[in-house]
This record gives C-alpha cells, structure tokens and sequence, in this order.
C-alpha cells in the first residue's frame, strides 16, 4: 500500500481551548515590573543625601493628565501622579525645565531660582503656548496634591506586604492588603490579584462577579492613545502588562463562560478593547471573531485589518493568517506570492503552520517559491519538532522512502505514530500500513485495524480497501482487543 506525505484525506479540526489563565505566584501576577515607586532623579552638582529622599524629582513621565482632577477618585490611579505628563512644557522658574519638581516644594524651588515668578505670572506665559489646553488645568493645588500622593507612595509598602503575603500563601492576609493597596493608591497590580483572587476562590469565596469587577476597574482606567499603549516585542510576543491581562480575563470569562452565562458578543467587545490598547494578539483574536462571525456580524475586510495591522507589527500568529488569506483570495485578491512572503515571516517567528506551509511550497515549487526538496525538509523538520502534525507524517515518508533522509523503517513508523495520535489522517493509514506488514517493528493486526478505522472516520479515501484487505487477518483476538479500542465500555 502507498505511504502517503502529503494531506490528502480531509483534514481534522481541533476545538481551540482557551482556559482561563492560572494566578501567577511571581511578585507581580503579570511578569512586568511592579509599579510600587516612582522614577526619580537627583538633580544639583552632587548626590543629595540618601536621608532626605523628598528631594528626589518627581518625574512626569510617569502621568496621563491633569484631567482626573475633576471630582477625583483615588482608585483610578494605576501610579500616583499620573496627570504630570504634560510639565515637561513648564518653564525653567517653575521646575528643573524638564517637567520634574520636588515633593518639598511643589511650586517651585526660590533658593536655586533668584528670578522666581509667581505661580501666577507662570501659569500666563504657559497659557501663551500651544499646549494651553493639555496644561491649564494643573494649578497649585494640583501639584500640592501630586506631592503629597508622592509621599504616600514613597512611604507605603503595602503592595510589597501584600505580595509577600500572597507568596507566603496567607491568603485572608493577602486579600485584605490587596484591598487596602488599592485604596490607598489604586495601584492595578492590587486589583488585578483582587480580581484572580476572588475568580479563584484563595482567601476567599470563589466569586466571579466580584472578580470580574476588580477586573473591570482595572480595564476602564482612563486610557491616553499616545501615551499608554501596550508595548509589543515579537521576542516576547505574549508578554502583557496589568491592563491587557485584566481586559483578556474579562473576555475569557465570557468566552467561556466562567460561573457566568456565556455571552461572545461580550467576548468580542472585550478583546476589541486589548486590541485597542495595544495588545498585538488580541487584535489576531479579533481579526478570528470577524473572519468566522463569532460575537457578531462577519467581517472579512474588518478581519484583514487587524490581521494585517497585527502582523506588520510582527505577530507570527497574524502573519500566518494573512498569508492563509491571500492563498485563499478569501476578502482580498488572491496572491500566491504574497502569501508565501508571509508565510516566511510567520515561519522565521517559529509559527508551526508556516513552517509546514513553506516547506509543502518548497517541496512541491509552488506560491512562487522553486521546487528545492533540500529546503522543504528543513522546513519539515522544524515544523516537526514544533508538533506540526503534517510535517511529522512528511519526516516519516522521508524515512520511510529515503528521500531526504537514510531510509530507517523504524524511525518512519515512530514519526508516524506521534503525527497520527495527532489525528494526521495520512499518517494513520500510514501506521497502519506499517503495523499490518511488520515495517519498522512486529505485525499488530489489531492496531493496524484500529488506525485503518481511524483514518477512515477521518476521512482518507484508501481507508476502505485497506480494511477489507485486514478481514482475512484478524483472529478472534485482534477483533476483541480492535473492539475494545474503538468502542471502549464506560
């Protein structure tokens, strides 16, 4: 019987699982950095001293704006003085001239200034500049609270505690840390771990609605375009700071249905709001909902934006995708080449598709790419490593034929095997085969009968002869064991 390479039967398709990520037991629950001080810098001829840390500068680089003023709410702040982004217009007289001022002295420092204007005349020549709107709003009385907010942060450790707490797996204790963190500051580490805390039941009763509205406050923090996007690096493509952790919570709740009804339309506005953040992979989760109409209307265009926009910025994932849709002509105009260009980039991310992609390219001189076998079985072989299951039947009729690789029965039945409890269609018959006729090990009839069966249901269109040419074989034994492998009792 032939030994198939390529996908030939139809193929098997997996449900995707998206469990709901497991509370991470680091020091900051996301892998970022904790958001507990703020960044500071000595300023004058020579180091201040260490004992006399109000000196050091408040940095604005640390701030939104100046607009969270209005019937303020502490629990808003994700880090104190987040509206200070904008001094860095401010004059020399007021500050440093970078934007920077001192807790002690939040109006302005008279001792390095001799040409002190009044925090009046300041404000007017400000007033004078483009940016008047962006910072008219920050008065005296603005940065006399953003001093003292700074005094508070600087001396505070419950954040610090409530890790430790939580390290030490005190979990009442955590809990109520988080919680007084949160109040005090509005750190969004705090609540992030409130919301995992009451998702997962630890230090208290599991409650999801109250942890979908610690997520919540975490989520709706008000969001500067130009300043807070998430940052990307395709070398670490699924890194995501607080805010996209809780935003992707919030849509894994919904998607899934986590202790609430399951709601895809919520889904979707959700992983629209990472997306929007910045977080590149939920713009490819995106992209899916519209291409397949989950959680609303199909989109195909819309799902090709974000495809494209995802994978310009470098997500392997969203390059494959893209790739998949220029092949198909499927919301765009069908090119072969650009398809294959795509394919590469996802490839050179390590996207398994890809990598099998490019090397059936190679392999047979198509999408604008020549036939060079040499180069397809590299593909194959990082693909197979990867788990690909076509690329692990392919290195198996490499070994199987010898082409490519010395011919070694026993190791092609071996890669067949992990591509057919894959579901690999070919690579079932193909087991089978080897199975039925003892290539690469002993004759096992009943096992060639079970993977015949298999591929069958899987659809491979030899599967039929090759179990009518097994009936002769089978002893009464090998139907029972084949029997009891196929139909198991409950």
């Amino acid at each position: 019987m032939h030994i198939f390479r390529h996908l030939t039967g139809a193929t098997v398709l997996a449900a995707l699982c998206l469990p709901l990520p497991a509370l991470s037991q680091n020091s900051t629950a996301t892998g970022a950095p904790s958001d507990t001080t703020a960044e500071v810098t000595i300023v004058g001829k020579k180091a201040l001293p260490s004992t006399d840390p109000k000196e050091l500068m408040i940095s604005p680089n640390i701030s939104r704006s100046c607009a969270f003023m209005d019937d303020y709410n502490p629990n808003q702040d994700d880090v104190m003085l987040n509206y200070l982004q904008s001094f860095g217009h401010l004059e020399s007289e007021y500050n440093d001239g970078t934007g920077r001022f001192r807790e002690s002295s939040p109006y302005g420092d008279v001792s390095r200034n001799p040409n002190y204007q009044s925090t009046t005349d300041v404000e007017n020549s400000v007033m004078s500049s483009d940016d008047t709107a962006t910072i008219s709003s920050c008065g005296p009385a603005d940065r006399a609270f953003a001093a003292g907010r700074n005094f508070i942060q600087r001396n505070d450790t419950t954040l610090r505690d409530a890790f430790t707490a939580f390290d030490a797996e005190d979990y009442p204790a955590a809990l109520k840390l988080f919680k007084a963190a949160w109040d005090k500051i509005g750190y969004q580490n705090a609540a992030f771990m409130l919301g995992k805390m009451h998702l997962m039941g630890m230090g208290t009763e599991k409650n999801t609605p109250e942890a979908i509205k610690w997520f919540k406050a975490v989520a709706n923090i008000p969001f500067n375009p130009q300043k807070d996007r998430h940052g990307f690096d395709p070398e670490n493509p699924d890194y995501m700071d607080v805010r996209a952790d809780a935003i992707t919570t919030l849509a894994r709740i919904y998607m899934t249905g986590h202790d609430v009804p399951k709601d895809s339309a919520e889904a979707r506005k959700w992983y629209q709001k990472a997306e929007y953040i910045g977080f590149v992979p939920a713009g490819n989760t995106v992209a899916s909902m519209y291409e397949s109409g989950y959680g609303g209307p199909k989109d195909i265009k819309r799902a090709f934006k974000s495809y494209e926009q995802a994978a310009k910025l470098g997500y392997g994932p969203a390059q494959y995708n893209l790739g998949r849709l220029y092949e198909a002509g499927d919301g765009v105009t069908s090119d072969q080449e650009l398809a294959s260009g795509w394919y590469q980039e996802a490839a050179k991310n390590g996207h398994a598709e890809a990598l099998y992609k490019m090397a059936h390219r190679y392999d047979l001189g198509e999408g604008g790419l020549p036939h060079n076998p040499e180069t397809a079985l590299v593909y194959y072989k990082e693909a197979a490593i990867k788990g690909q299951p076509d690329a692990l039947n392919a290195i198996g009729a490499s070994f199987y034929s010898g082409e490519g690789l010395d011919k070694d029965p026993f190791a092609a039945r071996k890669w067949f095997e992990q591509a057919a409890l894959r579901g690999q269609p070919d690579a079932m018959f193909n087991l089978g085969v080897m199975l039925m006729n003892g290539e690469g090990g002993n004759v096992d009839n009943a096992m060639a009968y079970v993977w015949f069966n298999l591929a069958k249901q899987s659809g491979h269109e030899n599967a039929d002869a090759a179990l009518k040419a097994m009936e002769p074989k089978l002893t009464v034994e090998d139907r029972a064991k084949a029997q009891n492998l196929l139909n198991p009792q409950a």
